[in-house]
């Protein structure tokens, strides 16, 4: 499935479904066939703002998430930066 470049960290399969981690969307994704990206985004940290589109920068460095009986429970990033590159201090 193409994506582009979307830093693509962390990836599960839940349900027939596959799920991953963009640190440069600050997000949380899942493959959708039906999409023009082929993907949607499923959560983005509440300290990430944006308007109408998903910030296309590395803020937190999204990095890991953890699944417990088929649901995501938790995610893991570096910081809780919400500018560029923020993470890296």
């Amino acid at each position: 499935h193409i994506t582009g470049d979307i830093d693509l960290h962390d990836i599960r399969i839940i349900n027939d479904e596959i799920y991953f981690i963009s640190s440069q969307l600050n997000s949380i994704l899942k493959i959708d066939y039906n999409s023009e990206k082929n993907f949607t985004v499923i959560w983005t940290p509440e300290f990430i703002t944006y308007n109408k589109n998903i910030p296309f920068e590395d803020r937190c460095h999204l990095n890991s998430f953890c699944v417990i009986d088929n649901k995501i429970k938790y995610a893991v990033a570096v910081s809780n930066s919400n500018v560029c590159g923020g993470w890296r201090n």
